[in-house]
């Protein structure tokens, strides 16, 4: 498998989305829309690599997806930690079933309400998922950052890191926990799957 890093294919989704947001604009489309993909339906912006990758390939990281369905049936209870827009957490929920359960976490707050957007636009698995705004750490309380990276947008900025094209976002209403705590305050007794 081809090794590429984020800011290649940041920079190689920019080419393809200049030209595809163009051609919308010019028939009257912005970068703002509602799409079914995969059976299931999201809230996206086309300005947004994530988003713009779950519009042209139906899934954001598909080799990522496809090993889910390697690891998960139904009933199994999985852990999204760096949920950002729902990418990975809708596709654990239609995997685990009616009985199964999905916990997000996401902690930046725009995208977190992103996420939960995309959780109600999908009624039909929306009760199997639990997102909390919350960033994961050490220690329960521990200090959170004012700004996380959890945006790679496909217009360049001056904010964009010069490594990885993330932009930082903030946290606000967020807090911090540990994966124990969550653990014992949810009263799980296993987990199938961490997704970090």
């Amino acid at each position: 498998m081809l090794n590429i890093s984020t800011k290649t294919k940041i920079q190689a989704a920019r080419l393809v989305a200049t030209g595809f947001n163009f051609a919308r604009k010019l028939s009257g489309q912005d970068s703002q829309l509602l799409a079914t993909r995969r059976g299931l339906t999201w809230a996206l912006d086309l300005d947004e690599g994530i988003d713009f990758a779950i519009y042209l390939m139906g899934a954001f990281e598909p080799n990522t997806i496809a090993a889910y369905k390697r690891l998960l049936k139904p009933g199994d209870i999985a852990i999204d930690i760096g949920a950002n827009i729902g990418a990975h957490t809708l596709h654990l929920a239609k995997l685990v079933g009616s009985e199964g359960r999905v916990f997000a976490f996401e902690p930046g707050a725009d995208i977190y309400q992103k996420l939960k957007k995309n959780q109600s636009l999908n009624e039909n698995i929306a009760n199997r998922i639990e997102t909390r705004q919350i960033m994961l750490m050490a220690e329960d309380n521990a200090s959170l950052p004012e700004n996380i990276y959890a945006r790679w947008p496909l217009k360049s900025t001056e904010a964009a890191h010069p490594l990885h094209c993330g932009v930082a976002i903030s946290t606000a209403g967020a807090r911090t926990l540990t994966l124990d705590t969550v653990i014992a305050q949810q009263e799980l007794t296993h987990i199938d799957l961490i997704k970090l």
